[in-house]
């Protein structure tokens, strides 16, 4: 991912053989514009939740406390895509001055396999969203490995989490849709033989475009 590129990779941690991940939570060090020698680090961890009961994290920072615990409901995570900055970003916090302060990841994004609902870390609202990245059709993730960046030194500007992998794994048949369809346009396979669409398209295949049925029927 395109984030700040430094800091030491944690260990990999999976699920059981046999489960996948079904909800996430990250660890937020709050961003302070009013303390301008504060060092803030954002999203400091992530927590996988798999579906046996089994909890996940990889290497961690110190600082901050855990956001709500966001689960898919009857499903499971399938893409994720990280909110980062840098100081080259030249982004504006809400005091109207740049931020100059490295905070490496400032959210994360899951999306889940049943209705492909976008579920929010709840971290800082500041970076670019980087690409989302998603597993293959039939596919959870299941595993995740974080790299920190948390050396200590007085005034060091520390980034927090720099960067997340997460692992697929090929889910239990009685996870998974069996579909003999293609969907089009980004959607999903959900249930036998069903496709669920994006905003903005229809169809028994995610074939017809919302938008562009509305502006050819008002030009005739």
């Amino acid at each position: 991912t395109d984030t700040v590129d430094i800091g030491k990779w944690g260990t990999p941690q999976h699920c059981k053989e046999g489960s996948f991940a079904n909800a996430f939570q990250i660890k937020v060090d709050s961003y302070n514009p009013v303390l301008v020698l504060a060092d803030d680090t954002g999203v400091t961890a992530v927590r996988l939740f798999c579906n046996n009961g089994g909890q996940l994290t990889s290497l961690q920072g110190p600082d901050g406390s855990y956001k709500g615990k966001k689960t898919c409901h009857n499903g499971y995570l399938k893409s994720f895509r990280l909110r980062a900055i840098k100081k080259s970003d030249g982004i504006i916090d809400n005091v109207g001055e740049t931020i100059d302060d490295n905070l490496g990841a400032t959210d994360l994004h899951m999306q889940c396999s049943n209705d492909n609902h976008v579920l929010q870390g709840g971290g800082l609202d500041y970076g670019h969203y980087r690409q989302w990245k998603t597993c293959p059709l039939g596919w959870s993730i299941s595993g995740i490995q974080t790299r920190i960046d948390n050396r200590w030194a007085p005034l060091n500007d520390h980034h927090g989490l720099t960067d997340v992998r997460f692992w697929c794994t090929e889910l239990p048949k009685s996870n998974k849709a069996e579909c003999t369809i293609q969907c089009m346009n980004g959607g999903s396979c959900t249930a036998p033989d069903h496709c669920t669409c994006p905003g903005g398209y229809t169809g028994g295949y995610c074939e017809n475009c919302q938008y562009w049925r509305q502006v050819t029927t008002q030009h005739t």
